[in-house]
């Protein structure tokens, strides 16, 4: 017995399993698609000094990472080395004050990133689902 899409129960069955065991390659495909947005995201949202030194905004990492007790994969972004300077910024210090910007980040990421992601599940769960 067929059904709307033309698979039999069986064959469907089959083509789930399929998507379930290649879940970590669908994972890292999704995740490397999006990063280098996210990756913009957050180097235009780093306030910059008009020192001349390192900053942050141009030493932008990104990296796929597991968490350790369930194994369920997230796509880090952020500077690569020392720049606790950020912490201060984002939450104050005694010679400054706060100047919050990770918050929006975080908002335009999920607004961004989000959609995006779902957009490219789809067209990997699409192209397992006809085969290629």
């Amino acid at each position: 017995m067929a059904n709307a899409n033309g698979y039999g129960v069986d064959e469907l069955m089959a083509k789930l399993e399929s998507i379930g065991a290649a879940y970590d390659e669908i994972a890292n495909s999704v995740l490397k698609e999006v990063a280098p947005a996210a990756k913009s995201i957050l180097q235009r949202a780093i306030p910059r000094s008009d020192k001349d030194k390192k900053h942050a905004r141009d030493r932008v990492g990104i990296s796929i990472k597991k968490y350790k007790k369930s194994n369920d994969k997230y796509l880090f972004v952020g500077p690569k080395g020392d720049f606790g300077y950020l912490f201060a910024l984002e939450y104050g210090s005694l010679h400054q004050q706060a100047r919050p910007f990770l918050s929006k980040v975080y908002r335009d990421a999920e607004s961004q990133i989000f959609p995006m992601m779902g957009k490219s599940l789809e067209r990997e769960y699409s192209k397992r689902m006809e085969g290629r």
